[in-house]
């Protein structure tokens, strides 16, 4: 039955809502546990669910106002530890852009770091060292802790 009514939804992610894909992503992740029995299943299903979602949900973030993107965004950083490398393909989307709001820029570097791998990790420690020279100093600040943060996790392991 949670199949079905996941199947139902699934043509509702191709909205250009983002409230209605958000909603549809938490009526899917609501239905994991009904359908999964083991931890295994559970699991599975999850990461066939951010399958699911991922492309929707980058696409509202690149397209957005400040205010969706935040959202959107604040959703995917719940979603990349669910299934991590999930989102990994699409790092350069999480790239800050001159124009943002602070708050935004805060949360894309934030996610930034939860992406990296051997594969992406020196892209992304790349763009975190030339958003070092922003005039914020907070930021400039959170991003050095990110950059050794990504640098000692793929490095020293």
């Amino acid at each position: 039955e949670g199949y079905q009514i996941m199947n139902l939804l699934d043509p509702v992610l191709r909205s250009s809502s983002s409230a209605t894909v958000l909603a549809t992503v938490r009526a899917f992740l609501s239905l994991v546990d009904s359908i999964g029995s083991t931890p295994d299943e559970v699991q599975e299903i999850k990461e066939q669910i951010v399958s699911r979602v991922k492309a929707p949900l980058v696409t509202l973030v690149a397209s957005g106002s400040n205010e969706t993107c935040y959202a959107l965004l604040k959703q995917i950083e719940y979603l990349v530890p669910l299934c991590p490398g999930s989102f990994d393909d699409e790092y350069r989307q999480f790239y800050t852009r001159f124009s943002e709001p602070t708050h935004v820029k805060y949360l894309k570097v934030q996610i930034l770091p939860m992406l990296a791998n051997p594969d992406t990790a020196p892209d992304i420690v790349a763009a975190l060292a030339d958003m070092v020279q922003s005039n914020n100093k907070q930021l400039s600040s959170l991003l050095l802790i990110l950059h050794q943060r990504i640098d000692f996790n793929f490095v020293f392991s």
